[in-house]
């Protein structure tokens, strides 16, 4: 998808001159429904501030304050120098020039970002979950949704596949979906093919899908039962989240674990104690298990 040139509003804390950049893309929209997501009769909204924050997680210092406004077609594109991945950075509306819709959208006013290039993405593209205000009176049938939301991500993730992830449904069930994760690059899962369940419950979008791996992995953050430890997939869901987020989430996870917040308190002892000798084993279950899935 080509995405329009955004008038870009920067402020950047500390970086040096050259740096490559990372570029932020995504769209606001107005919730003409007032049920939390984007649907067919959203619209976008041209002219829209979102603000880019990235904090220090222990002194909260500011570390970059980047900002952007949206084109015509509802795009911000925004260019941040530097990489970020040990700062807690945020993206969030700012504010809306249309007076009939401009209140942000509570779990879509903001996103969770990881500014970083050690993704495994060779792309410098970031795409972020579209971010939405909600319009004061909305239409008169807010329904038309569930099963066309469905329709919609299952179309664009056969269409448009995020790199190093496949995603079908099963011809049984659509709210099944088989899932392959390439291991990220300079990771210790990197020549691994993973398989992955998916189900997307009925209450979905307003419930998180459930999601666990079917392939054998060594890391903190999912246990023997292949189920994963990510905010998203519990009390951080939102409507506005997709399928597409969660898989990408969970790719990202494989490129940076975390033993502080562990599902396997074992393995996460092991990371914590011996770094070197945890990611050999890793690499090693990912030879064992992972190979040719």
């Amino acid at each position: 998808m080509s995405v329009l040139p955004a008038i870009f509003l920067l402020s950047l804390l500390g970086v040096a001159a050259g740096d490559k950049y990372l570029y932020m893309e995504g769209q606001v929209y107005c919730d003409t429904c007032r049920i939390g997501f984007t649907t067919r009769v959203s619209e976008w909204i041209a002219g829209a501030k979102v603000e880019i924050e990235c904090h220090d997680p222990e002194t909260k210092e500011l570390k970059l304050n980047a900002a952007g406004v949206t084109n015509s077609t509802g795009w911000y594109r925004i260019p941040v120098a530097g990489d970020h991945e040990d700062e807690n950075c945020l993206i969030k509306l700012v504010e809306s020039p249309r007076k009939d819709c401009d209140s942000p959208n509570r779990g879509a006013d903001s996103s969770r970002v990881l500014i970083t290039y050690n993704v495994g993405i060779s792309s410098n593209n970031r795409l972020i979950n579209p971010l939405g205000f909600s319009i004061k009176d909305p239409l008169p049938d807010g329904t038309p949704i569930s099963s066309q939301f469905q329709r919609q991500e299952t179309q664009r993730l056969l269409s448009e596949p995020a790199p190093g992830i496949s995603a079908s449904p099963s011809e049984e069930n659509m709210r099944y979906f088989n899932v392959m994760i390439l291991g990220p690059t300079q990771s210790p899962y990197e020549g691994g093919v993973f398989k992955l369940e998916l189900f997307l419950p009925e209450e979905y979008p307003m419930a998180a899908p459930k999601v666990r791996f079917l392939t054998k992995i060594y890391h903190p953050n999912i246990d023997k039962l292949g189920r994963i430890c990510l905010d998203i997939l519990k009390d951080k869901w939102s409507p506005a989240l997709q399928i597409r987020t969660v898989l990408l989430s969970i790719q990202a996870l494989l490129s940076a674990p975390n033993p502080d917040d562990p599902l396997s308190d074992n393995i996460a002892k092991h990371w914590k104690s011996n770094e070197t000798e945890a990611v050999a084993t890793a690499k090693e279950w990912t030879r064992l298990y992972a190979s040719g899935a």
